[in-house]
């Protein structure tokens, strides 16, 4: 009877130490689960355009949660079966709303992860995508301008992350000297063409060189422009002091420097002149960036609002005939009045009370 009851006893021991250990893999797996889950996976349209910018996201994202070894270890990934399948589930779900879905559903028998992964590397990593992607990187970076209403930080951004994308597909990248050609050739800021010139006769300097070259130039451009606002706030407070609030209603309005017509650019942007650019206020300036902002994603920039008196003639070769031309013009307060008066009295009528007339 001794050795029964220490036999069950024993085997109950062993049950619960079971219980614990298998309770405590579940809690670390659901921990794992928990960071992988705040890592979001984002979903993937399958497009091409989009892999590079996704799998870079998608490989963070498995890191930073403790699963990137399964992407890339078959033989890991082979003795962590529960972390593979939660790799294969998260791909199954980033992947089911594009064009790339089949490429993981493939291994949803075993719920291979890692082989869904390299999966859709291959197919997108390959020779002929490489190229195609590579081509889409180059055509950006060829198409990238900095003129004015784009600051230069927004155009050293742009211009870094695409550089960066172009290196790191195998054997597609610029050398280092075409890299600096272009970030050179795209400046077409007026307020940047001294700078311009005198990078690109210093010997020996590379791109970084010329990065920090622009922004030093952005700050100084800066300073200036916030101490030319501080003398006109300040000559003006002066010129007030004795002025109505009519005359000083007026005065304000003469120190705008946007006025009568503005032709764009054949590609429909608005471009200024370099002294013109600097005299503008800063609301003037975000006017016209917003124009042109709309312009380059082909949304709406009718609905762009100028001030009274100002004529935006669009040429609009990217969208119409060559020599068709849209006019975008604000109207006056008196043509508002004209229009409103149009429409009242079309709404108004007289009324003859034909009835009591007749009565009478």
């Amino acid at each position: 009877m001794g050795n029964i009851f220490r036999s069950i006893s024993y085997s109950e021991t062993q049950k619960k130490q079971h219980d614990q250990e298998s309770q405590m893999t579940h809690e670390g797996r659901g921990i794992v689960s928990l960071k992988l889950e705040a890592q979001k996976i984002r979903d993937f349209t399958g497009l091409t355009m989009d892999w590079t910018k996704w799998k870079n996201r998608t490989e963070c994202a498995f890191d930073k949660s403790g699963y990137g070894r399964i992407l890339h270890d078959f033989e890991f990934s082979q003795k962590h079966s529960m972390m593979n399948r939660i790799v294969y589930a998260q791909l199954l779900v980033a992947t089911s709303d594009g064009t790339s879905h089949h490429l993981v559903k493939q291994y949803d028998h075993d719920k291979d992860g890692h082989r869904a992964w390299q999966a859709l590397c291959e197919w997108y990593d390959g020779d002929l995508i490489k190229n195609e992607n590579a081509e889409i990187v180059r055509v950006k970076l060829d198409g990238l301008k900095l003129y004015p209403g784009i600051s230069a930080s927004d155009y050293i951004n742009s211009f870094m992350n695409l550089s960066n994308e172009l290196n790191k597909i195998d054997g597609e990248a610029y050398s280092d000297n075409h890299y600096k050609f272009l970030f050179l050739k795209n400046i077409e800021h007026p307020d940047y063409q001294v700078t311009k010139k005198l990078i690109k006769n210093v010997r020996d300097s590379g791109l970084q060189d010329y990065v920090t070259a622009i922004r030093k130039q952005e700050r100084e451009l800066l300073t200036e422009r916030f101490k030319n606002k501080k003398r006109k706030l300040a000559h003006l407070r002066r010129k007030n002091e004795f002025l109505t609030d009519d005359e000083e209603e007026d005065n304000v309005r003469k120190i705008r420097k946007l006025s009568g017509e503005i032709k764009t650019t054949d590609q429909g942007f608005i471009h200024l002149e370099a002294d013109v650019w600097r005299d503008l206020e800063n609301d003037e300036r975000k006017l016209i960036q917003k124009y042109n902002a709309r312009v380059k994603h082909k949304e709406n920039y009718k609905a762009v609002k100028f001030p009274e008196g100002v004529t935006v003639i669009h040429k609009a070769r990217r969208f119409k005939e060559d020599n068709e031309l849209e006019q975008h013009k604000t109207p006056t307060k008196k043509e508002n009045i004209i229009k409103r008066s149009k429409k009242e009295s079309k709404t108004k009528g007289i009324k003859f009370n034909l009835k009591d007339d007749l009565e009478d």
